[in-house]
């Protein structure tokens, strides 16, 4: 609909309230992942923005696979709790999340599997 398909993307941002793992597994999982140089990711835990369900969790899963899978790296990370307190959260998240209001600000970039840049 705006003209952008098949163009390449150098940054694309993302901070949707929880849309984040759906559009990752989406772009991630296609084609279109060769569309983009870099990302950056407001990642949200809570049931209430997009891990309903243990589902929602099996599908968060599959986009990270992806992520790894096309060969893309973290190249920083910050946690916030700047999120409110009062957040639920879908059972098996207890052990990734680090208090109440949690937040992730990640950037990643595609890594370069030739020039040996990529760690194990």
């Amino acid at each position: 609909r705006l003209g952008h398909g098949g163009r390449k993307i150098d940054l694309l941002v993302m901070d949707c309230e929880g849309c984040e793992w759906g559009v990752l597994r989406q772009v991630m999982c296609s084609s279109n992942s060769q569309l983009i140089n870099q990302l950056s990711v407001e990642f949200h835990f809570q049931k209430s923005l997009g891990l309903h369900d243990e589902s929602h969790v099996r599908a968060a899963a599959e986009a990270v696979q992806c992520l790894e899978r096309e060969g893309w790296g973290i190249t920083a990370i910050e946690v916030s709790s700047a999120g409110r307190p009062d957040w639920h959260y879908t059972r098996g998240m207890a052990g990734v999340v680090h208090g109440a209001g949690f937040l992730a600000y990640v950037a990643l970039r595609r890594l370069d599997f030739e020039s040996g840049e990529r760690t194990e």
